[in-house]
C-alpha cells in the first residue's frame, strides 16, 4: 500500500479555521503598527516642538496652519504678533499665582484678543493682584507683542461665549459663531510700548524646550513593533504545530487502517 502524502503547510494554512486564524492576526498587525506610527509621532511632535521652541520668533501667521489651527509642531514656538487689542476682550482666569522665590502669590491671569490682519490672536498678558483687575485697562494703538504659542486649556472653556462676544476659548461653538479666532493663545514675554501697570509675564503653561528625550513614547513605538513580531512568531509556531499533528495523524491512520484489517 502506497504512503498516503504527507500534509503540507500550506494545505494546512489554507484550511478555514487558519483562513480565520490569519485574518485576526493581519488584524492584530495592523492595531499594533497603527499604534507604533502614533507613538512614534508623538516623539515626533515632541522632538519638533523643542526645537521649534529653540527657533528664533516668527510672525504668528507663519507658524499656524492656513486655516488659523494649532499644529502639533507649533506647540512652543516663539512668536511675533503684531495688532490691536479687542475693545471689551479682556478676560481674567481665576485662581492663578505667581511663583516666587519665597512663595506663590495669589492673584489672576488677564487674557484679552489682539486682531492681527484678519486672525483674532488670544493672548494671555500676564499675572495682576486679584484686586487691581478693575483698574487694568487695555492698551490703545498699535502694539507688537512676542510670546509663545500654546494649546487652550481647559479654564479656557469653562462657559460658551456668547455670540459677537470677543473669544477666548476654542469649542465647536466658538468655531461656528468667530472663525476667525486662531487654534491656540499667546503667552506674552514682552511688549512693545510697555506700560508700567501691565501685567507680569508668566511662563508657559506647556513646557517644550529643555524637556528630556521622549523615552517612554519611544519605548511605546518599540513595544508595539515587537508586539506585531510575536502575532506573526505565534502563527507560525501554532502552525507548525497544527502540521505536526496533521502529519502525526497522517502516519497514524494506516495502522489503525491494518488493524482493522
Amino acid at each position: 500500500m502506497e504512503n498516503p502524502p504527507v500534509r503540507s503547510a500550506w494545505s494546512v494554512a489554507t484550511t478555514p479555521r487558519w483562513i480565520s486564524l490569519t485574518v485576526v492576526a493581519v488584524l492584530a498587525t495592523a492595531l499594533c503598527v497603527f499604534l507604533a506610527y502614533w507613538q512614534g509621532s508623538r516623539t515626533q511632535d515632541i522632538l519638533n516642538a523643542e526645537r521649534a521652541a529653540l527657533s528664533a520668533p516668527v510672525l504668528i501667521d507663519q507658524a499656524l496652519s492656513e486655516d488659523g489651527a494649532l499644529p502639533n509642531a507649533a506647540i512652543g514656538r516663539p512668536v511675533v504678533v503684531v495688532g490691536t487689542y479687542e475693545p471689551a476682550s479682556q478676560r481674567v482666569v481665576s485662581n492663578r499665582v505667581l511663583p516666587t522665590a519665597t512663595e506663590d502669590l495669589p492673584g489672576v491671569w488677564v487674557v484679552a484678543s489682539v486682531r492681527s490682519g484678519s486672525w483674532a490672536v488670544p493672548v494671555l498678558r500676564g499675572w495682576i493682584p486679584e484686586d487691581e483687575v478693575d483698574a487694568l485697562a487695555l492698551p490703545e494703538g498699535l502694539v507688537e507683542i512676542t510670546g509663545v504659542l500654546q494649546p487652550y486649556e481647559a479654564f479656557y472653556t469653562e462657559s460658551t461665549p456668547s455670540a459677537g462676544e470677543p473669544l477666548i476659548a476654542i469649542t465647536a461653538e466658538a468655531l461656528r459663531i468667530s472663525p476667525d479666532v486662531v487654534g491656540g493663545f499667546v503667552v506674552l514675554a514682552s511688549q512693545v510700548p510697555k506700560d508700567v501697570g501691565d501685567p507680569i509675564p508668566v511662563p508657559p503653561t506647556v513646557q517644550t524646550s529643555d524637556v528630556p528625550f521622549p523615552f517612554q513614547n519611544f519605548a511605546y513605538t518599540i513595544q508595539w513593533l515587537v508586539f506585531a513580531g510575536v502575532v506573526w512568531f505565534m502563527w507560525g509556531r501554532w502552525l507548525r504545530l497544527d502540521v505536526l499533528r496533521a502529519r502525526e495523524e497522517e502516519r497514524e491512520t494506516p495502522q489503525r487502517d491494518n488493524l482493522k484489517t
